[in-house]
This record gives structure tokens, sequence and C-alpha cells, in this order.
């Protein structure tokens, strides 16, 4: 058993760094992202997908949730699929497995700047087709056939869209991780603090006792512009960075 270890522990220390970095193996880079998924004909939204690089960078995983289904109904549908690269056969390989319980295995290879996949279960098959458009989504085209592959029916065609970044409550962690707080700013509204002048601000920022403190006979600890945020929360349209100390 120890053998066995020392045999893996040095099969993998082998491994070069940087493997999975060649420029066939990015051919579906333009797919990672955080989306929203439309219907392309009418333009409705009907679920979200994320999709990230993962396996050292070695696989596209797609994390798939949908709630509209055909004619608009309410559905719970949810798919997960494995995309790579294989060296072996220089193709494209994505294992795919639904809520439904239908798994399918597709086989692709580039093609227009894109990526096409067919699955095949005896005479049925799948064909699906990934490819990027110029406003920056990603348009996906499924069809199926009932003969082999000899002739094609339209099964789906959806955009994916990407969502917005997402607006962080006061206080919160900025989502890389940095030292930044968002700090929200209504606008149009004149407010007790919209009027403080800058003196105040700069004091308040600083450190020092604001005029208002010293009167009472307050002290006047040093508040950071973390703090700041959340002794004055403000309701959010527009957004302004400040450091935290």
């Amino acid at each position: 058993m120890l053998a066995s270890a020392l045999f893996i522990a040095a099969f993998f220390a082998s491994v070069p760094a940087g493997v999975c970095s060649g420029v066939e193996k990015r051919a579906l880079d333009f797919w990672i992202g955080q989306w929203k998924v439309v219907h392309t004909a009418s333009n409705m939204p009907i679920a979200r997908s994320d999709v990230s690089r993962v396996v050292n960078g070695c696989a596209i995983e797609e994390r798939y949730e949908q709630s509209v289904g055909p004619g608009g109904r309410p559905m719970n549908y949810s798919g997960r699929s494995y995309s790579a690269f294989n060296d072996a056969d220089r193709k494209w390989h994505q294992f795919y497995v639904d809520t439904a319980g239908a798994a399918f295995s597709y086989l692709g290879e580039p093609s227009n700047n894109g990526l096409v996949l067919v699955a095949t279960a005896g005479a049925r098959a799948t064909k699906m087709t990934l490819r990027p458009q110029k406003d920056g989504s990603v348009r996906q085209i499924g069809l199926v056939s009932a003969d082999g592959g000899k002739t094609w029916a339209p099964n789906f065609d959806f955009t994916y869209r990407r969502r917005s970044a997402p607006k962080l409550a006061v206080g919160a962690e900025a989502p890389n991780g940095s030292c930044a707080s968002l700090v929200p700013i209504r606008t149009g509204m004149v407010s007790r603090w919209a009027r403080w002048p800058l003196a105040r601000w700069a004091s308040l920022i600083s450190g020092a006792p604001s005029f208002e403190r010293r009167s009472r006979g307050l002290p006047g600890p040093r508040p950071s512009a973390h703090r700041a945020a959340r002794l004055y929360p403000l309701s959010a349209d527009i957004f302004i960075e400040s450091l935290r100390p």
C-alpha cells in the first residue's frame, strides 16, 4: 500500500505545471462566466448558469438551473456538465447529467469559432453548438436526430448573457477579497448626511473628534471608513468605494 501511495505521489509530481494551458484546451474559455440564460427568440429569461474552470484548469464545469419551461410554465430543472479536451484523441469530451435522470456523453471539436458536440444513443443523436457572439453573449443551439444524424430537427436555442455584478450590502466583503467596501449613495436625495460640511466628513474619517462630540464632552475615537459606512447606512443607487484602514 505504501508503494502504491509513493507511485501515485511520484506520478503527480512529474506532471508539469501548466499542462492544461495549451491553446487547444482553451477553446471553450469564452463560455466561462456567470450567466442569465434566455430563450433566444423571445428573449425570456429561463435559467441561470455558472461556468468555471475546475480540476486545476483542465476541465470546465457548468452548473445549470432552469426555472422556466416551455410556454413560460414554472419548472424545477438542473443539470451539471464537465467538458475537457483529451490529448489522446484530440477531441473535446463532455459528460452531462440532469435532474430528469438523463445522462449524455458528448464528443466534438472546435468549428467556426465555437464548439460542436454530438451525443449518440443508437439511432438517436443530439447535437449542441456553443458559439460566442460579438456582444459578449454565447449562443447555444441544440438539434436532435432520430436517424443517426442523417437529418436534424431543432431542439432548443438559448442565449447566455452575462449577469451584472451583484450589489454588495454596506460593510459586505468585496468579491475579490480586497480591502474595499462599498458605500451606497441615493441620487437626488437631500438628507442630513448630504448637508454635512466637508470638515465634518474629514473629521469623521481622520479620527479627530467631531464638533458635535467635542461640544458634548465626549471622546472622539477614530472610526474607520468601514465603520462610518455602518454608522450611516444609505440606500443604494450609485456606489462609491471607500478603503478600510
